[in-house]
């Protein structure tokens, strides 16, 4: 990964080897909560923060009916898609912002995440497939 190779996640990547601090590093974030529940089809709308990225261009905001994530993530994160939460689930997140996507670099290795797709049915939209597939050559180079 740091000699060059790319790295591309998505939603339970961000939940996986909780113990190991290196691999949260390496992906920009760390799962904390679903604040509408755990496999709750809650509907929210991503919205696309850097639409000139090659990742998103092309891209436009969307909805979805998923787990929306909040996460801890890295300030060093590049943002290119965030959620804000509505405060219906947990008062004290109104008006937050979340990222849902963003990109990275680990060593010479570029790293894309996106926090939508708990379901195949959430990756379904053209949207979200785009942001999928360009990520995935971003990431590859």
């Amino acid at each position: 990964m740091e000699g060059g190779a790319g790295v591309v996640a998505w939603h339970g990547a961000a939940a996986a080897f909780r113990a190991s601090l290196r691999y949260h590093l390496m992906l920009g974030g760390s799962f904390a909560e679903h604040p509408a529940g755990e496999g709750v089809k809650h509907p929210y709308t991503v919205r696309i923060t850097d639409p000139e990225h090659e990742i998103t261009r092309g891209v436009r905001d969307f909805r979805v009916a998923s787990e929306q994530y909040y996460m801890l993530v890295d300030p060093n994160n590049h943002v290119l898609a965030e959620t804000t939460f509505t405060g219906e689930h947990l008062p004290w997140l109104d008006g937050h912002r979340m990222p849902q996507a963003w990109t990275r670099r680990w060593g010479a290795g570029r790293v894309f995440y996106s926090a939508v797709g708990h379901d195949v049915d959430d990756l379904a939209g053209p949207d979200v497939t785009r942001l999928v597939e360009q990520g995935i050559a971003w990431a590859g180079r």
